[in-house]
């Protein structure tokens, strides 16, 4: 186990359990632990990191627009925090062609602990919500 897995590890314990198994046909955040960790391994190519990417890229964008097309003066503030954990999707989001163009350790690491984060960050303004 490399460094970079071990710290994932101490700080968010066996995520293995917290996805879904691969789905090329459909990709979803659900199973895009399971994507991340079958390319880096080796098991799939990159060519599905870049499928689940563009998917979950354009699903997020979408959501932007619904959220900006129900925004009124009286939900404003609540439609902005949901756009802001959106953002924080589309940052985590970005780090996968970053691991694409330079496929190492730590570019992975990065990539799983920011889809982490985000995950429980989401869930978090989800429950507020």
């Amino acid at each position: 186990m490399s460094d970079s897995e071990q710290k994932i590890r101490d700080q968010f314990g066996d995520v293995s359990l917290q996805s879904a198994p691969v789905n090329a046909e459909n990709p979803g955040f659900d199973s895009l632990l399971s994507a991340l960790e079958a390319v880096h391994t080796g098991k799939e190519d990159r060519s599905l990191l870049n499928r689940y990417y563009e998917v979950l890229k354009a699903q997020n964008n979408e959501s932007k627009a619904d959220l900006t097309a129900m925004k009124t003066e009286e939900n404003k503030d609540m439609i902005n925090i949901a756009m802001t954990s959106l953002d924080l999707v589309d940052i985590m989001l970005d780090t996968i062609p970053e691991y694409l163009t330079e496929p190492t350790d730590e570019n992975m690491a990065k990539t799983v602990s920011l889809l982490l984060t985000t995950m429980n960050q989401v869930e978090a303004v989800k429950a507020m919500l």
